[in-house]
């Protein structure tokens, strides 16, 4: 063999011996890595031994922070323990990039047990629906009492969103199911607020206000529903957060604007009185309709100044109708907030007074609903508007109130809800119902309104139904005050 050929051969040895140390370097380092992933295993294995066997102990025998880490009522952990093992959950998904969620829970129409079957009652729903909570959730989820008749769930270990969100839907039917209690049922719901995620995400608050804005936007939508968030809403609470800036600003630009609909008698087929409802005339957006702005009023307690603007302008256009229209009444929506705080009634007398306007010439509307909610209140201020010889109206009457109340609250009208023209026209024993229910209302002296009435075969409907009124698009389409006289009767 030549020098060439010793030489070739001490080449290929020598990168033999090179890919071998590189092989090597690398799997040191690997070996290194793994090493380090081990001892960090183990770190968080330990750490999770204590605390299992810290909330075993805590269970088992009670422990000296157990106020702390328990719900004294429903023995839930504590809100303090959930944010704890929520930092905890984000830190590890900042590495790994594991999903997890929120669910921001709040329960439907439990003020109305704890108002009608008093506190003790309220206590054993929570604590049935804690334990509810507790077996549509899985072992390891976390369930805490965030306060009051709020709760809230961590969701570790998911696959995404799916499962997130039929979990939920688990809880929501659950909930659901009557409550029974020693001398009476309970039936409340819940609505609940999904925020998810996977890796690095902005801060716990801001998740937890995700999951509460969802939660929210689950109740407004009509509650015992479960909602997401995601781009979609967080564009719609961007646009009602811009919508309630610019409302601050509506009544003092001279934008808002006060329409009227006509309510026909069906004795006569006359206009008997008008509805007021307010709109609003935005400087970029148009003519929007309350359903639009009216909750945001709500939510940013905006709903008073509105109130009194609406008031003042319908005592104001009243007496200039009056002097054609001598006995027109015209019927105003008030919100609870105004009409059932202390001197709510006073100060709607005062307003209607500066106007020049009669007490009897403007009447006062409140929801079935905000009565039912708040009874003894709502009993309360409409007696006091009663005696001021101002007429009551209750709005999207549903039947929720029986007649007793009915009596004690004395309204003068009683406007049927919309869903009763539904039902007339998907159920045949509908019509057998509400003819039972007008003949009930009527005896009692107070005028029968039937509110949606759009066609004729729904105006005859309502005739045989025995109702005094209608309000609807057969009625007339609304209009502005100084529109009034074009209104076809």
């Amino acid at each position: 063999m030549g020098a060439n050929g010793t030489a070739r051969e001490a080449r290929a040895e020598q990168a033999g011996t090179d890919e071998f140390e590189l092989s090597l370097v690398a799997l040191r380092q690997e070996t290194d890595g793994l090493r380090r992933r081990i001892a960090e295993l183990e770190c968080e294995l330990a750490a999770a031994t204590t605390a299992s066997a810290g909330r075993v102990a805590d269970e088992a025998h009670g422990s000296p922070d157990d106020e702390f880490r328990r719900d004294r009522l429903t023995g839930l952990v504590s809100r303090e323990v959930l944010i704890d093992r929520l930092d905890h959950c984000m830190v590890r998904s900042d590495r790994t990039s594991e999903p997890y969620a929120l669910l921001f829970c709040d329960l439907d129409g439990f003020k109305l047990v704890n108002d009608l079957l008093g506190h003790e009652a309220g206590d054993t729903v929570l604590i049935e629906v804690a334990r509810r909570l507790q077996r549509a959730v899985r072992a390891y989820d976390t369930v805490a009492r965030f306060g009051g008749d709020e709760f809230v769930v961590l969701l570790e270990d998911i696959n995404g969103t799916e499962d997130a969100l039929a979990i939920a839907h688990r809880i929501v039917v659950s909930v659901a199911e009557t409550i029974a209690l020693p001398d009476a049922q309970a039936a409340v719901g819940v609505s609940i607020g999904v925020a998810h995620t996977a890796g690095a995400t902005e801060s716990r608050d801001v998740l937890l206000a995700r999951a509460d804005a969802a939660m929210y936007e689950a109740k407004r939508a009509g509650k015992g529903r479960v909602e997401l968030f995601g781009p979609d809403l967080d564009r719609r609470i961007t646009d009602r957060r811009e919508l309630g800036k610019d409302l601050a600003r509506a009544i003092e630009r001279a934008e808002l604007e006060l329409w009227y609909r006509p309510v026909i008698s069906l004795d006569t087929g006359h206009i008997s009185c008008l509805e007021g409802s307010v709109r609003w005339n935005h400087p970029t957006r148009g003519l929007l309709e309350p359903a639009t702005f009216i909750p945001i009023a709500h939510a940013t307690g905006m709903i008073e100044q509105i109130d009194q603007w609406v008031l003042g302008t319908a005592a104001t256009d009243v007496s200039g109708l009056r002097r054609q229209h001598p006995s027109l009444v015209i019927w105003i929506t008030v919100s609870a907030r105004l009409l059932m705080r202390d001197g709510g009634p006073q100060e709607i007398q005062t307003i209607l007074d500066d106007a020049g306007a009669d007490a009897c010439s403007i009447g006062i509307e409140v929801g079935e609903e905000s009565v039912v909610h708040n009874f003894a209140d709502a009993v309360a201020a409409l007696h006091e508007l009663h005696g001021r010889n101002v007429c009551i109206a209750l709005d999207n009457f549903s039947g929720q109130l029986a007649v007793p109340q009915l009596l004690t609250l004395r309204p003068d009208t009683v406007k049927l809800d919309r869903s009763f023209l539904t039902m007339l026209g998907a159920d045949i024993e509908a019509a057998t119902a509400i003819r039972s229910l007008t003949g009930m209302i009527r005896p009692l002296g107070i005028t029968v309104v039937a509110k949606g009435v759009n066609t004729r075969e729904q105006l005859a409907s309502v005739i045989s139904l025995n109702c005094d009124a209608a309000q609807g698009t057969i009625a007339g389409q609304p209009c502005r005050a100084n529109e009034i006289d074009h209104t076809p009767n």
